[in-house]
């Protein structure tokens, strides 16, 4: 099954001390998350198994990748019944595009 969402984005860093208190009390190490480059907040909802998936615009284009939840969670998705998501598992967290590709990995991939 295949479920798309409608999301905004709801902040793009351009550095670390734009991250609120409450964003950063909602990682293990939010430092660590910035410098790696989860920069684009979203609130499309997403679960575990869900990082390295794009994140399109409205014009089917990838803007991100997606990878860290907003708020960690212990694996609380009923994944044998696959309810809908709610927004309970938005405000979540990407690598942009063009950081992406400006990063080593992006030249390892054909």
């Amino acid at each position: 099954m295949r479920n798309f969402y409608t999301g905004q984005i709801e902040q793009q860093l351009s550095n670390f001390n734009e991250m609120s208190k409450s964003d950063q009390e909602k990682s293990d190490n939010p430092k660590k998350d910035y410098d790696e480059g989860y920069t684009l907040k979203y609130t499309n909802p997403t679960i575990r198994g869900m990082s390295g998936t794009a994140v399109f615009n409205e014009q089917g284009e990838v803007v991100a990748i997606h990878g860290k939840p907003g708020e960690y969670r212990d694996n609380q998705y009923d994944y044998e019944n696959c309810p809908t998501l709610d927004e309970s598992y938005s405000h979540n967290w990407g690598i942009p595009i063009d950081i992406y590709l400006q990063s080593q990995l992006s030249n390892t991939i054909p």
